[in-house]
């Protein structure tokens, strides 16, 4: 697992220390998880075993109470996460990888993809930014398409995943305020949704607060109703994103956006799709 680095950012700030995970699980569901590690292809127990201590026990998103499964996705064979995540039927859940394109002075677009549990593909979607602005901004939009499929489509559960540690941070945060009603590290200062003060901090120089400021209230106006059942994972590894990258680079004239559903993805798409983790389940039951 060379150069492969995985956080996992849940929507919640509860966190449950290594002995509280001990007594929450008894034998039962210890030996449930071993038959479900052993019936993994030999090829990824060693991936699983090695990548698994390397990970926060942080257990439970937001306040579920589910049982926990097993859930693994992976970009390539040998690169692999494993963790324990609230019971979904594999259907019922959605992974949105999701990425932004920016041409400096030029143009800027965005992409997210959707996929279920099994690995099988739902849907993608593909823009031209109406402003050239940022990477961070356009990944932004990214994942806001994603989320409007994913609400149009009824999904009830997502998990998110992108290679911008920044974005990841901003949002989880922005969704943890949002829940609080107010921000523990600015009280004093005044709670418009997002905690102005914490948003300003994440942004660079180029970046017009009022065009992000729009957006991540655009997110949390979807994200917060997956707040309970939902994760975000910011993975430091573009083989994660391949797919999403390739659709914000699909669509170059400004405010223009192209939905695709399964049977009429690109070829270059699917081509991606098959070489980084398409049709391999990120949920075992």
């Amino acid at each position: 697992s060379e150069g492969y680095s995985v956080n996992v950012d849940h929507f919640s700030d509860d966190e449950v220390s290594e002995e509280e995970y001990d007594n929450d699980h008894d034998d039962d569901d210890n030996n449930d998880d071993k038959k479900k590690k052993s019936a993994l292809p030999e090829a990824l127990k060693s991936a699983v075993a090695t990548i698994s201590k390397k990970l926060p026990m942080a257990m439970k998103i937001g306040k579920s109470s589910h049982k926990s499964h097993t859930v693994i996705h992976t970009a390539e064979m040998k690169s692999i996460f494993y963790r324990l995540v609230p019971f979904h039927d594999a259907k019922g859940v959605c992974l949105i990888t999701f990425d932004g394109y920016h041409n400096k002075g030029t143009n800027g677009g965005y992409g997210a993809m959707l996929r279920n549990g099994n690995g099988t593909s739902i849907a993608a979607v593909a823009g031209g930014s109406q402003h050239c602005i940022s990477a961070y901004y356009h990944t932004l939009e990214g994942l806001k398409s994603g989320l409007k499929v994913a609400q149009c489509l009824s999904i009830k559960s997502v998990y998110l995943v992108c290679n911008s540690e920044r974005v990841c941070l901003t949002i989880r945060d922005a969704l943890i305020r949002l829940d609080e009603g107010r921000c523990r590290l600015h009280p004093c200062e005044s709670f418009e949704v997002v905690c102005i003060p914490c948003l300003k901090g994440k942004l660079n120089m180029n970046e017009p607060f009022d065009s992000v400021f729009e957006i991540v209230n655009d997110i949390l106006a979807i994200a917060k109703h997956y707040y309970r059942s939902s994760g975000m994972v910011a993975a430091h590894v573009k083989e994660w994103n391949k797919p999403a990258d390739y659709l914000s680079k699909l669509v170059r004239n400004p405010g223009e956006q192209k939905f695709f559903i399964p049977d009429e993805l690109p070829d270059g798409l699917l081509a991606l799709l098959n070489e980084h983790g398409g049709d391999i389940p990120f949920i075992i039951d």
